[in-house]
């Protein structure tokens, strides 16, 4: 054995992954050779449908349903011994799984357990009774990793905490047991860049402490570029480029494309006409609570206020962006205006009442898994519209530049940007005037996520709909909003044209917010 050998944690050779569609394989991962090094922190990068996902589920052995599966050699050199692991025996890889590999799902509510308070989670994941020692070790945990009240996350449930808040949850959850090695898919795409700084500054002092490998999937290059040693590029299942991002290196066009693309994000220079448009919403110091109860370790009041007393309005054909930190409220008030939760007091108006859409950002969890695309459409052009409804579902595919041939595939067969599409595509097909999009880009890659804002400008203009964009992403708000609400701890801090506040905001958090963002 090679001292080369003896610096790795993980050697894989040859690695092939293809699901069959139709009586066709299709190839996910091609030839995959790959080596990570004992406490180096790889980032793996590439256009959505690029293969990222199913590499970080390939390497755990998540992937029971491949056409076929083969490598021609997968080594783990763990904390005592060798292992090696065989794609023919998948159950060979329960010894691996949180003990020695760790793994942060993307979509962070869709792998907790919404039956289960937070704390129940965290303390199972250590596989420990429930006493006051291991409680503090949770509490510890939650704390490193931002929580300011960490007692509140151990007694929610996770519908109860924000698209971020979950996402930090399930990592402490993945890093309880101090694994050698921790796979993150996509584990800052729902936080804002406080939060951001705090989980990427939680995982260097992992990794100081326990010499931890850290494998971080991503489609943000400048994350990428910050935090790793080596950057591994995927096009179409093949690694094109394997990289030292402080150095300088001759890499393919089709990387240079996908790091280009992040510095297309400017201001859009449409102008809106305030004076000649009219009304189509209106909020009026509308409060929204939630109720709290009591808990097996702790107690709380029996109120929690997430929208405090909002106002504003929305008009005509304009983008109103929603922006602040996870947790500020801006989930929750999105709701509201769509009738999805009640709000306590207060008054919501709008002259489309009933032809108000939202867009979620787990698109995934928004489509049907047993369903083709084809027939989640036609399902609701039916209830609005009538005649052939096959040429009608089409036409919706060519109206957001979505090929005709997803028409019979399911969701688990598209890719992120294409899933968003869909739901795009239903927003319309229910007749919305006003579609609300909450983070419907935050998990998209640069070029994705350019035609993506793209298409909608587009739609807005040829279909004469009104937007509501919320994201944590202030490059997003930048480039399309026209006006800008900034929320923090359920109220209003500062609003008006989106310009004026992302150059000169008044609020002194306000300005902290847009000064962490970087546009």
């Amino acid at each position: 054995m090679t001292n080369l050998a003896l610096d790795n944690i993980i050697q894989i050779n040859n690695l092939h992954v293809s699901y069959l569609h139709q009586q066709k394989a299709a190839v996910i991962l091609n030839d995959i050779s790959l080596e990570i090094k004992k406490g180096e922190t790889i980032a793996i990068i590439g256009e959505t449908g690029s293969g990222k996902s199913t590499l970080a589920k390939a390497l755990l052995g998540l992937v029971p349903n491949a056409n076929k599966l083969s490598c021609s050699n997968y080594i783990l050199y763990g904390k005592n011994e060798i292992i090696h692991l065989d794609f023919e025996n998948l159950k060979s890889f329960n010894l691996i799984r949180g003990k020695e590999i760790g793994m942060v799902f993307q979509e962070a509510r869709a792998h907790l357990n919404p039956t289960m308070r937070c704390g129940r989670q965290l303390l199972e994941s250590l596989q420990l009774l429930n006493n006051e020692a291991t409680i503090g070790v949770v509490l510890s945990a939650l704390e490193d990793i931002g929580f300011e009240q960490p007692e509140k996350i151990i007694d929610a449930y996770p519908h109860q905490l924000s698209g971020g808040e979950c996402q930090r949850v399930l990592m402490v959850i993945a890093t309880l047991q101090n694994p050698s090695m921790l796979i993150l898919d996509e584990p800052t795409s729902s936080l804002d860049k406080p939060n951001e700084r705090l989980v990427l500054a939680y995982l260097r002092q992992l990794q100081l402490e326990h010499q931890m490998t850290i494998v971080f999937i991503t489609h943000d290059i400048s994350i990428a570029e910050d935090i790793s040693d080596r950057i591994v590029v995927l096009e179409q299942g093949s690694i094109v480029d394997d990289f030292n991002p402080k150095k300088q290196n001759k890499l393919s066009a089709y990387t240079d494309r996908l790091i280009d693309s992040w510095q297309t994000f400017r201001k859009n220079e449409n102008s809106y006409d305030y004076e000649s448009s009219n009304e189509v919403l209106s909020v009026n110091n509308v409060k929204v609570e939630y109720s709290a109860s009591r808990s097996r370790f702790f107690f709380f009041e029996k109120k929690k206020t997430v929208v405090d007393s909002i106002s504003f309005n929305l008009l005509q054909g304009e983008v109103l962006g929603i922006f602040g930190n996870s947790g500020s409220g801006k989930t929750s008030l999105a709701n509201a205006i769509c009738g999805l939760i009640k709000y306590s007091s207060g008054n919501i108006a709008s002259k489309y009442q009933q032809n108000i859409h939202m867009v979620f950002q787990n698109a995934d969890l928004s489509l049907d898994p047993l369903q083709k695309v084809g027939n989640a459409l036609k399902e609701v052009l039916s209830k609005y519209e009538k005649g052939d409804m096959l040429n009608k579902t089409k036409e919706l595919f060519e109206l957001v530049k979505l090929p005709i041939q997803l028409y019979d595939k399911r969701p688990k067969e598209l890719s992120g940007g294409q899933k968003q599409r869909i739901c795009i595509a239903r927003a319309i097909a229910s007749k919305a005037r006003i579609i609300i999009f909450d983070e419907a880009t935050a998990s998209l890659d640069g070029p994705v996520k350019l035609e993506m804002l793209q298409l909608l400008m587009s739609l807005k203009d040829k279909l004469d709909l009104t937007y509501i964009l919320i994201t944590h992403e202030l490059a997003v708000i930048n480039f399309v909003t026209n006006r800008l609400l900034i929320l923090h701890n359920g109220s209003i801090i500062e609003q008006g044209e989106t310009t004026s506040i992302v150059k000169n905001p008044t609020n002194p958090i306000a300005k902290a917010l847009i000064l962490q963002s970087d546009v």
